[in-house]
Order: C-alpha cells, then sequence, then structure tokens
C-alpha cells in the first residue's frame, strides 16, 4: 500500500494541473494525462469522467488533443484558485480509484466521489 501512495503522489506532482491563461469568469488549464480519458470525453462530452461539476462552473471545453480544458464560470462565486483546487482533488480522488482499480465511472463509486468533495467543502451540480 505504501508503495501505491509513494507512486500516486509522485504521479500527481509531475503531471501538475497548469494555469494557461486567466481573466475573470474564464479559466484555460493545462490536464496532463487527459488523452487517457479521451473515449470518455468523446462519447459523453463535457461530463465524460463524472457527470458533476462544480457550483458556478457555466461550460468546460475540452481538448483531448491539447490536453487543455477551457472553463467557464461566474467571477463573483469562483475564484482561479477555487478551480484549481476542485480540479486538482477530483484528479487526486480519480487517480486513487485507478489505483485500487476502481471503475469511478459506476453510480457507486461516482456517490463516493461526490461524498469525498462534499466533505472537502465543494458545491457540486449536474452538468
Amino acid at each position: 500500500m505504501a508503495i501505491n501512495n509513494f507512486i500516486l503522489a509522485t504521479a500527481l506532482k509531475f503531471a501538475k494541473i497548469q494555469v494557461v491563461h486567466s481573466l475573470p469568469g474564464r479559466l484555460r488549464l493545462k490536464l496532463p494525462g487527459l488523452s487517457r480519458f479521451k473515449d470518455d470525453i468523446k462519447n459523453q462530452g463535457e461530463a465524460g469522467l463524472i457527470p458533476y461539476k462544480l457550483k458556478g462552473i457555466r461550460k468546460v471545453e475540452v481538448s483531448v488533443l491539447t490536453s487543455r480544458v477551457l472553463i467557464t464560470y461566474d467571477e463573483h462565486r469562483l475564484t482561479e484558485a477555487d478551480i484549481v483546487g476542485w480540479m486538482s482533488r477530483l484528479r487526486e480522488i480519480i487517480a486513487k480509484k485507478l489505483m485500487a482499480r476502481e471503475d469511478f465511472r459506476s453510480p457507486e463509486i461516482t456517490e463516493q466521489i461526490l461524498t469525498e468533495l462534499k466533505n472537502d467543502g465543494y458545491e457540486m451540480e449536474k452538468y
């Protein structure tokens, strides 16, 4: 178990979410490894990973080709730090599910992910 935690921590550190461009209400992020989920995104659109988003996000546009995500959001409700923190936490939770060989797309696991995010203070809503 300790080796899995080390591998996960190392992978997340070297594949950090990067802010490419930011304006109030508009944020472009680079998400290394996003291409791994291209089939999910292709088949299910912006809700391809989980069918929920942070409350206050208006729209998410994903480019699997460039591993970038454009997010438009309510700048009176959220900040860049809120969104990056949420994305980082979501990514960490999904990575743990993948390491445990759990299917994070199943309804039960999605519910566990939502519970973890809510416990961390993130308010979620359906896409």
